[in-house]
């Protein structure tokens, strides 16, 4: 069937392939569209793609849809006045990708099924579910916002993220995870039996039920340096952290939970024979919230503890002894850094710190033999944020030190098989080197761990890729590099 539009623009349903370019757009989509196995459909930076009903778009071959930016190049799906079901990949190519891309008006944004793409630096607005995989491993890292605005029902469950059956995922560095329900159970990201990588991410959930991470029969969870926020309401129940037949790794994480008078919020709730680690995490309540609940057929990992609870009705239920070197005291946020729950250090003076005056109770406070260290191999801190003591704050921005990492060639260039990268820094720190194509596609992982003092040197060689041009890319906590490369076998 095809629907009348008053919008101009190229009709399209059915099997697809090719290039949707700019000057054709809009695309009008009027029924299910699909990519078949080993088909490709490239989309332009620029494209506004319109569903005139309730229809999708199905990857099994290659889609590639990578804007430029988020501001006026990006690639736009959308409904016109009706809801349209998302985009589905299933089992298709591993180098799919959306990249600067926004998905509104979806009950669910993305589903993945037995496949990895890559979906980064996007905006993604559902009713029901961001992102949902299933037996899939896709890389969702540095997108804008994924979030779900449910308003449907009471007993609804609305989740960001759901990461199903044998899924393990990349979630990482992700700028915001938003669930809102009213009514309705929120959850940032629901895990069940599944075995994904939660790192650097920021989760807010907002509901009369609002659960930030809920785990259920996972094994090896591994969740390092998140920002978790609830906010609960009319006296319901907020949770940072639920564990069910489970066991995880939960490292240098902040919770906050947030509205008054709920007597029922846990910052982490370790619930039904889990084991899980909590270690190096500012657990921040409401005053008549509890900090860390353990259920009796539950175990706490000997190793945890260095955990700063505050402003708690009772910082531990289930147990009685503190874990130790735990802390109970502010945590001294810095407020000037607009919530970013960094820590306080006023008037840090590097050479001589024992002169300075606030200083947070939770730098170098975290478990000594934490690997990886705080980025400049100072005692790990507690929570989410690192004090950078070699950092200076100018207009809300870090400014590094120029010397701390320089990346001093690749060589040779052009080169026809193998290459090596070679960089120096003068204190260690976690880096992420990788290979990108002219589309922004990563195609080769160099390194992605601590970095050594002094000189590094990497060695890749580009056997079975296209000649051209590569772009090489370096990211630390101090700042970002990239350089052109030529391929010429």
């Amino acid at each position: 069937m095809i629907c009348v539009s008053d919008i101009y623009g190229i009709e399209v349903e059915g099997a697809q392939g090719g290039v949707w370019r700019r000057a054709d757009s809009p695309f009008l989509v009027i029924g299910d569209i699909w990519i078949a196995p080993a088909a490709i459909l490239r989309i332009q930076a620029g494209v506004e793609v319109i569903f005139q009903g309730n229809y999708a778009l199905i990857d099994s071959g290659r889609l590639t849809a990578v804007g430029l930016n988020l501001e006026d190049e990006s690639i736009r799906f959308r409904s016109e006045g009706s809801v349209w079901r998302g985009i589905r990949f299933v089992e298709c190519d591993s180098t799919s990708i959306l990249s600067f891309c926004e998905i509104t008006g979806t009950e669910t944004g993305v589903d993945v099924s037995n496949c990895s793409p890559t979906i980064e630096h996007s905006y993604i607005v559902a009713r029901s579910i961001g992102i949902k995989c299933n037996q899939a491993s896709p890389s969702i890292r540095d997108n804008e916002l994924i979030s779900v605005e449910g308003t449907t029902g009471t007993d609804a469950n609305y989740k960001a993220l759901s990461i199903n059956d044998n899924s393990n995922p990349e979630i990482v560095n992700n700028k915001m995870i938003r669930c809102i329900a009213d009514p309705g159970n929120a959850i940032g990201i629901e895990i069940d039996a599944s075995s994904p990588v939660i790192r650097e991410n920021w989760i807010e959930v907002n509901s009369r039920v609002a659960t930030g991470i809920n785990v259920n029969l996972t094994d090896d969870l591994f969740v390092y340096r998140n920002i978790i926020r609830t906010f609960s309401y009319n006296y319901n129940t907020g949770t940072g952290l639920k564990t069910d037949h489970s066991s995880v790794q939960f490292i240098n994480n902040t919770i906050h939970l947030e509205g008054s008078g709920i007597v029922s919020a846990i910052g982490i709730n370790i619930a039904d024979d889990s084991d899980v680690q909590v270690l190096n995490n500012i657990i921040l309540g409401n005053s008549t919230s509890t900090g860390l609940r353990v259920s009796a057929n539950s175990v706490l990992a000997d190793t945890s503890g260095f955990n700063c609870f505050y402003n708690h009705r009772n910082n531990y239920e289930g147990f009685f002894e503190p874990l130790m070197r735990d802390i109970s005291e502010d945590p001294l946020f810095n407020t000037d850094r607009d919530s970013s729950y960094r820590l306080t250090w006023e008037d840090f003076d590097e050479n001589f710190p024992e002169d300075s005056a606030l200083k947070s109770p939770c730098i170098d406070a975290g478990y000594p033999s934490i690997d990886p260290l705080d980025p400049e191999h100072t005692p790990v801190d507690i929570g989410r944020f690192a004090f950078l003591y070699r950092f200076v704050d100018v207009n809300d921005d870090i400014i590094p030190n120029p010397e701390v990492f320089t990346l001093l060639d690749a060589y040779p260039n052009p080169f026809n098989s193998s290459l090596v990268v070679s960089y120096t820094t003068e204190r260690p720190g976690l880096t992420t080197i990788k290979i990108l194509n002219l589309n922004g596609k990563k195609v080769a992982l160099l390194w992605d761990d601590l970095s050594s003092k002094g000189a590094n040197h990497l060695y890749w060689n580009a056997s079975g890729l296209p000649a051209g041009n590569y772009f090489l890319s370096m990211k630390t906590p101090y700042e970002s590099q990239i350089m052109r490369i030529t391929f010429l076998p």
